[in-house]
């Protein structure tokens, strides 16, 4: 894919910077496509393999910016292999991803989930709020350590 940081696909371009919005928007377009053709070889073929696509399909077709970064973070905490291959990026993409699947999302994701996935956009700003300006914190009470 393109040569687009994690941080600016979940996040969008500088405020200073307008003009690359259409790329960002194209480039996570391309990365949840390639998300949709990783699921069948992961779960196989099963009917809510391939109903699972048909909704991943129906997302990248919207026009809903925010869902569609709603659905790569939570690709990102549901798959290992979606963290693995932010590995291969030098720009700081491989360790918001890794801070995410570990530290952040995992403190997310059931709040998400607890309101039923209706603020794709706070589940977003949250993350990302999470993950910049309280970097290194521990967020939740895992791992539990017995004394």
């Amino acid at each position: 894919m393109g040569d687009i940081k994690l941080k600016e696909l979940l996040l969008g371009t500088p405020l200073g910077n307008r003009e690359g919005t259409e790329q960002i928007t194209d480039e996570l377009d391309q990365h949840l496509i390639a998300i949709s053709e990783l699921i069948p070889s992961v779960y196989g073929n099963s009917s809510s393999c391939k109903h699972a696509v048909m909704e991943l399909r129906r997302v990248v077709d919207s026009d809903n910016i925010d869902g569609k970064r709603a659905l790569l973070l939570y690709s990102l905490f549901a798959e290992p292999e979606i963290c693995q291959y932010w590995k291969n990026y030098e720009d700081g993409s491989a360790e918001l991803a890794t801070d995410l699947r570990t530290r952040v999302l995992p403190f997310v994701v059931p709040r998400f989930f607890q309101h039923t996935c209706q603020s794709p956009d706070a589940f977003v700003t949250l993350t990302m709020v999470l993950a910049e300006m309280w970097q290194g914190e521990k967020l939740g009470n895992w791992p539990f350590s017995p004394l």
